[in-house]
């Protein structure tokens, strides 16, 4: 007996260590990793870089152009010599351009395409803002959804052990003669249905639980703990501002509206650029030019050979020489007047001026949408937050009916279909009162994103 005293203690720690930890999992945590790992905010980020980089190519569009060029030959048989323009033999050239090309004017059309392209860059960050909103709003209604299952699992719980108890006690009381075994058989029927009710409710918490966990990308079978938000600082937060001052902010700070107003910016800048080409081009140019040849040698001497006079040349100049020697270089300036295009230029604008146009319908049809959105979302509020104070009510009234009713049933003046049917109207108003706080809690937050607040829980 003593060695099983000492040996208990140890398997019970034992037990306890190899249980699995739990991981607490917060709200903020699930936010975050939604952003972090969802393929959509990943590709909206990949278009503000694109973004990001057309608009440094815009930036450089405002420097010269600089290329250069090398060629060689190699020529067989007889050619004509650059240097004496006499006939030679297999000569080896290398010719060498260097160029540069600055575009003075051009109907602004570079100042337009920058312009354009800097409010390309701001439309795709409002668009990836807007995206993570949405993101966090449908993760912070899948772990609501979760925390909700959970709450009513413990409600059916507690129906469970509360019918749980009092069959205990209507078994002694029929043993004792003050109740029938019809009473008994009523309880204990009620007893089953409540342990079917904790089934689907624990059923329910899994599913939630599961459609969480994978809309993150975590592991199903890893021991998450979700912790519960402050729930009551959240109910009982600030007063719902009117929809009117709501609307105004939201019409200047909505990451969706602020995207349209900088897609609209930047189709205007794409209308004023496309109609840069009626304008002359005035470019700025320059060029160097050098060449190198085998043949190119310096005259030595003049000498008579047989009463004829012959030039003698020394050997092949050097090529830093040659490079130095043969250098030309000039600068030039041209103007490129546009006359007649076949009305490509002409189609160019007027399918830039219809964009400018589908843009502008585009914001006004997205104002619209916010304005309808707005409202709405102040009626759900507003709505949410009436329907969770009558739920209040209404349970602290059923709930002090059932204990008023528990007492005369326990004293023989009510039957149990009567406290029966008082314990459902109770039930019922426990699970109503849980959805309506969690509906409240999530329709005012939407709320507060049209208010430019962060979703903090």
């Amino acid at each position: 007996m003593s060695i099983f005293r000492s040996i208990f203690p140890a398997i019970l720690l034992c037990i306890a260590t190899s249980l699995p930890a739990q991981t607490p999992l917060s709200l903020e945590q699930c936010l975050e990793i939604a952003v972090a790992s969802n393929l959509q905010v990943r590709q909206s980020g990949n278009s503000v870089s694109i973004e990001k980089i057309n608009l440094i190519r815009r930036k450089f569009d405002f420097l010269p152009g600089l290329s250069s060029s090398i060629s060689g030959s190699k020529n067989f048989g007889r050619t004509v010599d650059n240097f004496t323009q006499a006939i030679a033999q297999s000569p080896v050239t290398l010719n060498m351009n260097l160029g540069a090309s600055l575009t003075i004017f051009r109907g602004f059309s570079k100042w337009n395409e920058l312009r354009k392209a800097e409010n390309s860059v701001k439309a795709a960050v409002y668009s990836l803002e807007d995206l993570k909103n949405d993101v966090r709003l449908n993760v912070a209604l899948a772990f609501f959804q979760t925390i909700f299952a959970r709450d009513n699992r413990a409600i059916a719980q507690n129906n469970r052990d509360l019918l749980a108890r009092q069959v205990k006690r209507n078994q002694e009381l029929v043993k004792a003669g003050k109740r029938t075994e019809g009473d008994l058989y009523g309880i204990e029927a009620e007893f089953a249905t409540a342990k079917a009710s904790l089934v689907t409710a624990q059923n329910s918490f899994e599913s939630a639980r599961l459609n969480l966990l994978l809309s993150l990308d975590l592991d199903p079978r890893e021991n998450f703990e979700l912790v519960r938000p402050d729930l009551e600082r959240l109910v009982l937060g600030t007063e719902v501002r009117s929809p009117e001052a709501i609307f105004d902010y939201a019409r200047q700070n909505n990451p969706a509206m602020r995207e349209q107003e900088m897609r609209l910016l930047a189709s205007k800048f794409a209308m004023q650029s496309a109609r840069s080409v009626y304008f002359p081009t005035l470019s700025l140019n320059y060029g160097a030019y050098s060449f190198y040849s085998s043949n190119a040698r310096p005259l030595d001497s003049l000498r008579f050979v047989q009463g004829e006079l012959h030039q003698f040349f020394g050997p092949t100049t050097p090529f830093n020489n040659q490079f130095s020697n043969n250098l030309s270089h000039g600068i030039s300036l041209s103007l490129n007047i546009p006359i007649f295009s076949n009305w490509a230029f002409r189609q160019t604008y007027n399918n830039a001026q219809i964009n400018y146009d589908n843009s502008i319908l585009q914001y006004q049809s997205q104002k619209n949408e916010l304005l309808r959105d707005v409202m709405q979302a102040w009626q759900d509020a507003t709505a949410a937050q009436s329907q969770f104070s009558a739920n209040q009510e209404k349970l602290i009234s059923l709930q002090k009916s059932y204990e008023y009713a528990e007492k005369k049933y326990e004293v023989g003046l009510l039957d149990f279909y009567t406290l029966k049917e008082i314990l459902n109207q109770k039930i019922r108003a426990e699970l109503e009162l849980n959805q309506a706080k969690y509906d409240y809690v999530l329709k005012r937050k939407v709320l507060d994103l049209y208010e430019g607040k962060e979703m903090r829980f």
